[in-house]
């Protein structure tokens, strides 16, 4: 498509009552829009899975929250089984993620610890601050 044939394609859609126009060859596609018709874009479905359930462990005063220290989706690194058990998470091991900007933060256990519970679904966005993760010391 050379450069006059989209010279006329947008003089005769200025003057047309078509408010949206695509228009496509084998090297170029052209979008047009008039007035407040905007692209539609794809809207982001969130990811959604269920809390991890875990036995109802009372709290204790040594149990510690954890919170997000930025913005993002949220990554579980200790699996499902692991929870239920209520595995020891040794020192430096990662406890969840936060991805944001396509960069993968890991929050470490800073001690030995036993993780109670997610309070976050896997891939949910969680703002600063947020808790997260409860813990209790091993």
């Amino acid at each position: 498509m050379d450069f006059k044939k989209i010279e006329e394609i947008v003089r005769l859609f200025e003057k047309s009552s078509i408010r949206k126009l695509t228009v496509a060859d084998k090297s170029l596609s052209v979008m047009l829009y008039k007035g407040d018709v905007a692209p539609n874009p794809k809207p982001i479905e969130p990811v959604v899975s269920e809390k991890v359930v875990v036995p109802l462990v009372e709290s204790q005063e040594t149990d510690s929250l954890i919170r997000s220290g930025s913005v993002g989706f949220f990554r579980h690194k200790v699996s499902v089984d692991d929870v239920r058990a209520q595995a020891i998470l040794k020192k430096g091991n990662p406890l969840f993620s936060i991805t944001s900007m396509n960069l993968d933060h890991a929050q470490t256990a800073d001690d030995d610890c036993v993780v109670l519970e997610y309070l976050v679904a896997d891939g949910v966005p969680v703002e600063y601050g947020q808790p997260v993760v409860r813990i209790s010391p091993a």
